[in-house]
């Protein structure tokens, strides 16, 4: 299993706002293919940071690519709301 540990930094004063798309449309589209989501977990020391982890089997990173961008409205990230560094 490939584990991913994934770590959001939201434009200020925006997370529940993030939060709630997150769970509204990222985690069912990652469910739907299967992906094991652990979160959120949010920063005791930044209040615009949260992260999750997410697992899969081996393989299929296409798919979860384009799990993402349909979770996001097409777009790779929630880039309106999300100030995530590379």
């Amino acid at each position: 299993m490939i584990v991913e540990m994934r770590t959001y930094r939201i434009k200020p004063g925006l997370r529940a706002e993030f939060l709630e798309i997150f769970r509204t449309r990222s985690l069912p589209a990652h469910q739907q293919i299967g992906m094991k989501i652990r979160c959120p977990f949010l920063s005791v020391e930044d209040p615009d940071v949260f992260f999750f982890m997410r697992g899969r089997r081996g393989g299929g990173r296409s798919r979860v690519l384009a799990v993402g961008r349909e979770a996001h409205g097409g777009r790779p990230q929630a880039s309106s709301l999300s100030t995530r560094k590379p």
